[in-house]
């Protein structure tokens, strides 16, 4: 995939998990994977990793490629236990067989470019609770991942 269709399929993902209910306003920051940007002062965040595309041979006027995304759903543990999955719920239900447009940012927003169309998402306990140093609060992880099929019409 060309560094375009990289750039609207991450940025089209990243607005698809802003505007959906419990992210928008509510403080919990969505991080592309490997973006720089300090954690320690974030209480709860996902972290949004696209994984491929692979181009495969598509139907005429159509080329499509199959991708993976893996979101990690983080949540420090100081004070509800339950809401890493509270947040890797709501992140479930963004990608769980659903179309989510692809557009072209910043030029044309409004105009869907292509479609990634999404199988079963599936969520993931990672483990233990991760410490970084000592008197650090410990941060919980959850994964939350979902296959899917980008599809450009040519």
């Amino acid at each position: 995939m060309n560094a375009s269709w990289n750039a609207y399929t991450i940025r089209s993902l990243q607005n698809a998990l802003d505007s959906a209910s419990g992210f928008g306003g509510s403080g919990i920051a969505v991080i592309h994977m490997g973006q720089k940007r300090d954690r320690s002062a974030l209480a709860e965040w996902v972290e949004l990793d696209v994984l491929g595309p692979a181009w495969v041979p598509g139907r005429a006027g159509f080329r499509e490629a199959d991708l993976t995304i893996s979101v990690g759903c983080f949540a420090r543990l100081s004070g509800d236990v339950h809401r890493v999955d509270e947040i890797a719920g709501a992140v479930a239900v963004v990608f769980d067989r659903v179309a989510i447009a692809l557009k072209n940012y910043p030029a044309s927003p409004a105009t869907a470019v292509g479609w990634v169309r999404f199988r079963e998402t599936e969520i993931t306990v990672v483990g233990k609770p991760l410490s970084g140093s000592p008197g650090d609060v410990p941060v919980c992880l959850v994964d939350v991942s979902a296959e899917g099929r980008i599809e450009i019409e040519t």
